[in-house]
């Protein structure tokens, strides 16, 4: 599982997260990470994955378009219903 950021110093304009394989039931979510499980806070809410082939390559995808700042140093994660791992990204200037 992956996840991407797409915006300009600590404004996020998108956010997409990709996992390698294509599950039936297989959504994502994004929450933000302050340094323990107690305090996440969810960013978004679950979506259903979408299944995408680009030639020989196929995986799920999600995305969403978040147009928000975010504090310096916040921690962006993915989780998913049905991959493991739950990528993060770091929000920095």
């Amino acid at each position: 599982m992956t996840i991407s950021v797409k915006g300009k110093g600590l404004h996020v304009d998108s956010i997409t997260v990709t996992s390698s394989k294509q599950r039936n039931g297989e959504a994502f979510r994004i929450y933000r990470h302050a340094g323990s499980a107690a305090t996440q806070s969810n960013v978004t809410k679950w979506k259903a994955a979408k299944f995408v082939d680009a030639g020989m390559t196929k995986f799920s995808m999600a995305s969403w378009k978040v147009n928000r700042n975010f504090p310096h140093g916040t921690w962006l994660c993915a989780s998913s219903k049905k991959s493991s791992g739950n990528p993060c990204i770091k929000v920095h200037r």
